[in-house]
């Protein structure tokens, strides 16, 4: 199996509230934890538990222990785009 998402595995990362919120403020500009809580309104533990749901499928990176102590984050916004071009219909 391939290290890159495929649309389906990154639809099912989406599909829960709090996943969708943390990409959301990454893609915003939110780089730690606190950042990423203070965007979504959630809670420390529902933070940390969604970046590391997205670190572990590849669409996070995280430079740190993911216990937001000096942690920066980046969503790797690519991985949409090759999701989507890896599954269109071939000509």
């Amino acid at each position: 199996m391939s290290d890159e998402l495929d649309a389906a595995r990154l639809v099912g990362l989406l599909a829960e509230s709090a996943r969708r919120r943390v990409v959301a403020a990454l893609v915003l500009g939110a780089s730690d934890l606190d950042a990423v809580g203070e965007a979504t309104g959630l809670d420390r533990r529902s933070v940390v538990d969604a970046v590391w749901r997205l670190r572990d499928a590849g669409l996070v990176i995280d430079d740190g222990d993911g216990d937001g102590d000096g942690s920066s984050l980046w969503l790797i916004e690519e991985a949409f785009s090759r999701a989507a071009k890896a599954s269109a219909p071939r000509a």
